[in-house]
């Protein structure tokens, strides 16, 4: 069933995207350095240092856990400033005039908090939002997109966030007798599958405000045509 909301005011998601790619940035620089952590564990795992309670443990397994600390803040950040963009972006799809809608701004975002539904829901929100963000739009055709299928990399992104934190999940659980020798496996996997994620999803978020750009000028110019009723800029 479609979704009827409606905002008025269509407002730039530009400024909110920098602070998005810049938090992933971030985060993929603390995943690269976890990953080199990983590997000097495995080729040195003897190399320890001395704790104040007299035992020892392996300095780059210390090491990846305080770059994890620096990832965990980077994390939170990002998850807070991805979920404010994605709120912005779908509110916008209104203002665009994009028909036929599936969710609204509210769950949008909602999904993501509701367990099993945001093994799915998610990644379906990233398909109408890129899809409503079309700039290539037919006034002939209700506005509809003329290209409604969304790029195979939203697909990608999906599957390797979600084997990121699998992998994540199984790093946590690594029992201590095997923190030199699976641990660094496990925690080079989830790094290498969080980079790519990142990378495609910085692109993903990138792009997709730029569409709305280009199809809040392409709606306007069609309004000051007279072919479709006007389109509210920021107030």
């Amino acid at each position: 069933m479609a979704n009827s909301f409606r905002v008025e005011f269509y407002k730039s998601a530009k400024v909110l995207s920098y602070f998005v790619i810049g938090i992933f940035v971030l985060i993929v620089g603390c995943l690269a350095i976890e990953i080199l952590f990983s590997l000097a564990l495995l080729k040195f795992p003897d190399s320890t240092i001395e704790l104040d309670d007299g035992s020892s443990t392996p300095i780059f397994y210390l090491l990846i856990g305080l770059v994890g600390i620096v990832e965990l803040l980077a994390r939170i950040a990002a998850v807070v400033l991805l979920l404010i963009w994605e709120y912005r972006a779908f509110s916008n799809l209104s203002p665009l005039k994009a028909r036929n809608l599936e969710f609204s701004p509210g769950w949008a975002v909602g999904w993501w908090f509701i367990p099993f539904m945001n093994l799915v829901k998610p990644y379906r929100v990233m398909k109408e939002l890129w899809r409503g963000s079309d700039p290539d739009l037919d006034p002939q055709n209700g506005l509809l997109s003329s290209s409604p299928e969304a790029p195979s990399s939203l697909g990608f992104w999906w599957g390797l966030f979600l084997i990121s934190n699998i992998f994540g999940r199984f790093a946590d659980k690594t029992p201590d007798n095997q923190i030199t020798t699976v641990l660094p496996v496990v925690v080079v996997a989830s790094c290498v599958a969080g980079i790519a994620a990142a990378a495609i999803l910085i692109s993903i978020v990138r792009d997709i405000t730029k569409r709305q750009e280009e199809r809040f000028a392409r709606v306007n110019s069609l309004q000051l045509a007279g072919l479709v009723p006007p389109a509210l800029g920021e107030p």
